[in-house]
C-alpha cells in the first residue's frame, strides 16, 4: 500500500505540473546570443569530473523542513559552486573540491553563479521564480538563467514549455519566468544552473 501511495502522490503532482505549465507564457532565449557560450561545454566537462565523487556532504536539501514526513518530499538537492552576488555562501569544502571549476568560472564573461541541481527519480521541482523583489514575468532584472543538462534524465518546465533534458542543449530564460522541473525517469536528473548577466547577451 505504501508503494502505491508513494507513486500515486508523485503521479498526481506530475500531472498537476503539466496542467500548470500549459497556461504559462514562453520566456526562452537562445544560447548563441550569449557572447561566451563557447566556454560552456568545457565547464560541463569539469562538472562531470567533479560529481564523480560523493556529493552528499556538499549539497543542501531544498524544502526539507517544510515537507518532512508528508510523503511529498521534493527529492531536490543543490550545491552552490560559485557566486559573485553575495546572496549565497559557497562552503569552504566545496571551494576546495571545486577549485578548478571556480577558477574557470572566473574566465567566463558575466557569470555570477553556478548551482548544481540534483533531482531524484520520480521527483518534482515546484514551479517558482528566482526573485522576491520582482513579479512573475517582470523581465527587467539583470540576469538570465542558463540550464546545462549533464544527462538526459527528466524534463525542465520553463513558462509554457516542458522540455526534455538533452546533454549539450542549453536552455536560456529570464529569472522571473516561472520554472521548475520533473523527473519521470529512474535516474537522477543533474543540471548545471547558471546565473549570467544580460549585458553579455546580444
Amino acid at each position: 500500500v505504501s508503494i502505491i501511495k508513494f507513486y500515486g502522490v508523485h503521479i498526481y503532482n506530475y500531472l498537476k505540473l503539466l496542467v500548470i505549465s500549459i497556461i504559462m507564457t514562453n520566456g526562452l532565449n537562445i544560447i548563441e546570443n550569449y557572447n561566451d557560450h563557447a566556454k560552456l561545454p568545457y565547464l560541463t566537462t569539469l562538472v562531470e569530473e567533479f560529481i564523480k565523487g560523493d556529493m552528499s556532504s556538499f549539497w543542501i536539501t531544498i524544502g526539507e523542513e517544510e515537507t518532512a514526513g508528508t510523503g511529498l518530499e521534493l527529492g531536490w538537492n543543490s550545491i552552490i559552486l560559485y557566486d559573485t552576488t553575495g546572496k549565497n555562501t559557497v562552503l569552504d569544502k566545496v571551494s576546495i573540491a571545486g577549485s578548478e571549476i571556480i577558477e574557470y568560472a572566473k574566465k567566463i564573461d558575466g557569470l555570477d553563479r553556478i548551482t548544481l541541481n540534483f533531482l531524484k527519480p520520480l521527483s518534482l521541482m515546484p514551479i517558482h521564480v528566482d526573485g522576491n523583489d520582482l513579479d512573475e514575468y517582470d523581465t527587467s532584472g539583470p540576469h538570465y538563467n542558463i540550464i546545462l543538462p549533464v544527462n538526459t534524465a527528466g524534463r525542465s518546465i520553463i513558462g509554457d514549455k516542458v522540455i526534455l533534458n538533452e546533454k549539450g542543449k542549453s536552455i536560456v530564460f529570464d529569472c522571473q519566468i516561472p520554472h521548475g522541473a520533473m523527473n519521470d525517469s529512474l535516474e537522477t536528473r543533474i543540471t548545471i544552473f547558471l546565473l549570467v548577466s544580460k549585458e553579455n547577451f546580444s
